[in-house]
């Protein structure tokens, strides 16, 4: 995966990389293992995001990503993505105008 995301930077000029090194947030890394969750929210400080998986689908059970739109003060309509496999890639509208949460359902096994 490492060899992967650097041949992604291959060509980017020393000005672009810093550039994009002022950005408040470029990244977060994730752990989850079993028992890990994520509740439905929204994020304020970008408009996308993008979750690139790193698991392969056979080292964990649950967990599954979702994005949902409220149906009321504790209620949700889900919609589920298929089990990621490593390289999976989803993007998502991420913030309060979008009108969509998302989460992650619990890790039941692995990580």
């Amino acid at each position: 995966m490492q060899a992967i995301i650097l041949r992604s930077l291959d060509g980017v000029s020393r000005t672009e990389a810093e550039a994009a090194s002022t950005n408040e947030r470029k990244c977060i890394l994730l752990k989850y293992s079993k028992g890990g969750v994520n509740w439905a929210h929204r994020d304020g400080n970008c408009k996308y995001q993008a979750l690139l998986m790193l698991s392969s689908s056979d080292e964990y059970e649950g967990g599954e990503f979702y994005v949902a739109r409220r149906k009321g003060e504790c209620r949700f309509t889900r919609t589920y993505t298929p089990k990621l496999n490593a390289g999976d890639l989803v993007l998502f509208r991420s913030d309060a105008d979008g009108g969509y949460d998302h989460g992650m359902m619990e890790v039941t096994e692995g990580e």
